[in-house]
């Protein structure tokens, strides 16, 4: 869709077409139940449900065969299942991320996070994908 960036993109009130790359999204979440707390999920609680639906959350993710994953701040949990390596993660911004295989994986904030202006967070995430699909589609 041409990577617009925030300041680019319209309200989607003005443009509905633009809910239309939803159709191309999948969500899988680390949780397969819903939290006992309704505003923040425990370090904890995360890991021991990581474990639990460990298989179903990687045969997910196996079965989707995704170009880009985007973690909420949960990507430690799979870095060892997906073979991720600490020394090839780069930074941009906030933002970590990982290129392996042809596929990228992103570990932003919780879209819920409220640690930095939404502007950025969205910006951040556009252009690490941009990159990398600029990368590897022109080879």
């Amino acid at each position: 869709n041409g990577f617009p960036l925030w300041d680019a993109m319209p309200y989607i009130k003005s443009a509905p077409e633009m809910a239309l790359v939803i159709q191309q999204i999948s969500l899988v979440n680390t949780l397969k139940l819903p939290a006992p707390m309704l505003t923040k999920t425990s370090h904890e609680q995360l890991i021991s449900e990581f474990s639990k639906y460990k298989d179903i959350n990687i045969k997910q993710i196996e079965m989707l065969n995704p170009d880009v994953i985007i973690a909420g701040n949960v990507l430690y949990l799979y870095k060892e299942e997906l073979g991720l390596d600490e020394q090839d993660r780069s930074i941009k911004g906030s933002t970590h991320f990982f290129s392996k295989d042809g596929r990228l994986y992103i570990d932003a904030y919780h879209p819920a996070q409220r640690t930095i202006k939404r502007q950025v967070y969205v910006d951040e995430i556009i252009s690490i994908v941009k990159e990398w699909w600029d990368e590897n589609n022109n080879k």
